[in-house]
């Protein structure tokens, strides 16, 4: 397969200034892919997806935009699969309030989408989530656990949300 992959990432954090306490956590990912040439397509296992605990909050693991049924003869119903896209966009607005040195919440707004081909980028399909989430500090090991609950506000029929993700470190 012959293809070019382009992935921007921004992160910015920032203390709120009127309460010092607060920090604001921004986060920014714009993936491109183009497949030239033959077969003229990007393998399932290079497209990007979005959705999960890293990327959207409120939906599956990569369970935003396209998929498919895919049918066996012994399991009659099949089940469905995402077939992600050559482009995605992925931004995240996070407000962090440290409770103690162990203890930190947030709060969240999640955005983004997946398209299909490149030509296909268009904001009104953006998905938003927002929620909130607790993060623990684990002394000793520089490691965090994190638990987030989160609302699906924009949806489309053919996402799969997910309202509880747990995970280990920062979102971003």
């Amino acid at each position: 397969n012959e293809f070019v992959k382009w992935r921007n990432l921004v992160n910015y954090f920032t203390p709120m200034p009127l309460f010092e306490t607060l920090t604001l956590a921004l986060s920014g990912e714009l993936n491109l892919g183009y497949a030239y040439g033959d077969p003229g397509f990007i393998p399932l296992q290079e497209r990007y997806f979005a959705g999960g605990a890293n990327s959207i909050r409120g939906f599956d693991e990569g369970g935003i935009g396209y998929s498919r049924n895919i049918r066996f003869l012994n399991y009659p119903g099949g089940y469905r699969t995402y077939l992600g896209g050559e482009a995605s966009f992925i931004g995240n607005v996070e407000l962090r309030y440290p409770l103690t040195e162990i203890f930190q919440v947030v709060s969240f707004l999640d955005m983004g989408s997946v398209y299909r081909e490149l030509g296909d980028f268009d904001p009104s399909e953006f998905r938003f989530s927002t929620g909130a989430g607790i993060r623990v500090k684990i002394p000793g090991l520089n490691a965090m656990i994190r638990f987030d609950l989160a609302v699906p506000l924009r949806k489309f029929d053919e996402d799969d949300t997910e309202f509880f993700h747990f995970s280990f470190g920062q979102s971003f």
